[in-house]
């Protein structure tokens, strides 16, 4: 098993966090499950099929709750969550961002910001 990460979400967000993931440069292959998508490789209630070719799983969904009843689905199932930091964004060296967040292009995290689980930080400007 590979450095493999699905995806759950295929919408906009999904879409952001795979360009993101990209960036990163960890994962061998990166694919969707998403219950209205014709890119996504299967439905998201279908994750249990995908642990032994997956080692991570993202959830990539904009509703907090909808994210965090997802982000302990897929633990309980096996899977890591990863944090995903885009390398264009600052991280102070004093920040502690949790599993199943994922921080976007060009964002900054200041001194002492803690974010718990599941946590989305973007851009605006």
């Amino acid at each position: 098993m590979g450095s493999n990460l699905l995806i759950l979400g295929a919408g906009g967000h999904g879409r952001v966090v795979k360009e993101t993931a990209v960036a990163v440069g960890k994962f061998d292959e990166i694919d969707f499950l998403d219950d209205e998508s014709d890119i996504s490789i299967g439905m998201c209630y279908d994750y249990q099929k995908f642990v032994s070719n997956y080692t991570y799983a993202f959830v990539a969904l904009g509703s907090n709750k909808l994210r965090m009843k997802w982000v302990v689905k897929l633990m309980e199932a096996g899977f890591k969550i990863p944090t995903l930091i885009d390398p264009t964004a600052y991280i102070s060296p004093s920040a502690s961002i949790a599993d199943g967040s994922i921080i976007c292009a060009k964002t900054v995290i200041n001194n002492n910001v803690i974010m718990e689980k599941g946590c989305i930080v973007r851009y605006v400007h």
